[in-house]
């Protein structure tokens, strides 16, 4: 950003569906594109917003997507305490912050893929056209709660899809369940009745 800003008044804070998080909505991207989460400082030492927020003691997880920012806390740390402390970090950090913000690692970059024999994954065209599913059906509900959900691999002979959550989704192991089951039967419905989701 180039030009100053005072976004106190500005921000908007909500409660998402995870009882630790809190979604930060601003009237401008901090993400031009994409989502990203940071559970550790070392992820986002080149994003300097980012870097100070999980520093904070107390964070266990951010989420950037367009104009939200997701805070999750960890359980030994009360919000009216730790919030704040953000609101002064935003405040220090927003003027120059990027919203061009290259994206952490991936789990996906790590996670076992099947691969074929000239090197190229096995199940990318089908995962293109699974992701186009949950785009268009639960994706929007997840986005809603300050959430993300991400495909990491496709076995076409297994029929296992793997996937990974972000946000206040990968911080909550009940929704993660409910989520998963419903994102199964949404997949068995509208694509492949014999498909098997598991979570990372």
């Amino acid at each position: 950003m180039n030009e100053t800003q005072d976004t106190q008044d500005t921000i908007v804070i909500e409660p998402t569906a995870h009882p630790r998080a809190f979604k930060f909505i601003f009237p401008f991207n901090l993400k031009r594109e994409g989502t990203v989460s940071f559970a550790r400082e070392e992820q986002c030492r080149h994003i300097p917003m980012a870097a100070a927020l999980i520093s904070l003691t107390g964070i266990a997880e951010i989420y950037f997507s367009e104009n939200v920012l997701v805070v999750t806390r960890s359980r030994e740390v009360e919000w009216d305490a730790l919030e704040p402390k953000i609101q002064e970090v935003i405040q220090a950090q927003i003027n120059d912050h990027d919203p061009e913000m290259p994206l952490a690692a991936k789990p996906g970059d790590t996670a076992k893929k099947v691969i074929r024999a000239d090197g190229s994954d096995v199940g990318a065209d089908e995962m293109i056209v699974i992701d186009n599913v949950l785009t268009q059906t639960i994706r929007p509900y997840i986005h809603s709660h300050g959430g993300e959900v991400e495909l990491l691999s496709f076995d076409p002979e297994s029929r296992e899809l793997l996937l990974s959550y972000h946000g206040t989704c990968g911080n909550c192991s009940s929704s993660t369940a409910g989520t998963l089951q419903l994102i199964q039967e949404i997949l068995r419905e509208e694509y492949d009745p014999k498909i098997k989701v598991q979570a990372a």
